[in-house]
């Protein structure tokens, strides 16, 4: 809390479709000790038919230490009250949802208390680490972390009932990787009525100036990547065609140490955001937010935030990976920079072609990409594990 970032909208989602049809109790790992806030703020977000509780990791253990050996970085670590608390609470026929491979580890417990286990791999967490390794030298040690992730993803994905993808590429690849795997597709999506009324459309330019916006925290490599190649190879194509005009860059970035990245990257406006709101109003001024992501796939969700918001997107075809998307008409894709920086700038001289986008954008993620769209996916795995939803 509060529902911001990637991975928090994600698990958000999946909660809200499960409170929807069932109780569910949120086991996190977390060393907050504040319960009846974090209690607070999960009821007024999801209802009363949600309560969370916050567990901490264990210290360095001599049992686990040989299984962590094995396991990718992100994975390690073992919490015993969460161990006691499923013991104690968890009936047969329940259902265990395990949010990415760092809650794998409690699966096998859940199948002995007779629990139907889900995995939410939501993206293929290996195949991801591999392809980040052949970008660039520094990076080839995650080749290594991938071949680790593989073998834990195949053990986990083929242990548990079910494995859930957020779109039908990401189950393909998990399916190669684990081919007796079960994989069902609950599609990334967002609360779409908090990110209403960011963008008119109209606007040809914003503080005397063009102004684009990027969203994502730059500790995350392929986001730091695409921010230098904006520095590198947007801007400059940008400038040139305003002559003069100075383009304005936006990050905005739930991550810590901005003041470090402004000292880096002296040519951006770093606005640091903590609710979906304050991210909105910030884009309100944008004419179009950009993804040029070259590897990773960290930017889905925030793809769509944007156009829900009625900011037009532009972005490369490994942004907008996963996405069902008509490029043109919902969304602008392009690859080379010159490509990239033309689309850029019709979307900020044709009001029209700006308008369609912004409008189209919308209407596909409320349509399509809206967490009451994905209620029927949660249904067909209630259906494939025989579970009878009791809506409160």
């Amino acid at each position: 809390m509060p529902v911001v970032g990637a991975r928090r909208i994600r698990d958000a989602q999946i909660i809200s479709l499960l409170a929807q049809r069932l109780p569910v109790e949120v086991l996190c790992i977390s060393d907050q000790t504040d319960t009846p806030a974090i209690q607070a703020a999960a009821e007024a977000q999801f209802g009363a038919n949600v309560s969370v509780s916050c567990h901490p990791l264990d210290g360095m253990n001599l049992f686990t230490f040989p299984l962590d050996v094995v396991r990718p970085h992100f994975a390690k670590g073992y919490s015993h009250s969460i161990e006691s608390t499923l013991k104690s609470r968890a009936k047969p026929g329940d259902l265990v949802w395990l949010s990415r491979l760092r809650m794998g580890k409690y699966m096998g417990l859940a199948r002995k208390l007779g629990c139907f286990s889900i995995l939410d791999e939501h993206q293929v967490e290996s195949d991801l680490l591999l392809d980040n390794a052949f970008t660039k030298m520094r990076y080839w040690p995650q080749g290594v972390t991938a071949a680790q992730c593989a073998f834990y993803e195949k053990k986990l994905s083929t242990t548990a009932d079910l494995v859930v993808t957020a779109s039908p590429i990401d189950a393909s690849r998990m399916e190669k990787l684990a081919p007796d795997s079960k994989c069902q597709v609950v599609p990334f999506a967002i609360d779409t009525k908090n990110y209403l009324g960011a963008s008119d459309p109209n606007r040809t330019k914003a503080l005397g100036s063009l102004r684009l916006s990027f969203i994502g925290d730059l500790d995350y490599q392929p986001n730091l990547h695409a921010v230098e190649w904006i520095r590198d190879e947007l801007l400059p194509r940008l400038s040139s065609a305003l002559k003069n005009e100075k383009p304005i860059i936006q990050i905005h970035s739930q991550a810590r140490g901005m003041e470090g990245l402004a000292e880096k990257f002296p040519q951006f406006d770093f606005r640091a955001y903590s609710r979906n709101e304050e991210l909105v109003d910030q884009l309100r001024d944008s004419v179009a937010t950009v993804f040029p992501l070259r590897y990773g796939r960290g930017n889905r969700i925030h793809i769509l935030e944007s156009m829900a918001a009625g900011v037009p997107v532009v972005t490369t075809g490994r942004g907008a990976d996963g996405l069902f998307l008509k490029p043109l008409v919902d969304v602008c894709i392009a690859e080379k920079p010159d490509e990239f920086a033309s689309l850029v700038l019709r979307i900020a001289r044709e009001p029209g072609f700006r308008a369609s986008l912004s409008e189209n954008g919308r209407r596909m993620v409320q349509s399509r990409y809206d967490w009451a769209q994905s209620g029927s996916a949660m249904d067909s795995i209630f259906t494939k594990l025989g579970i009878s939803a009791s809506k409160p």
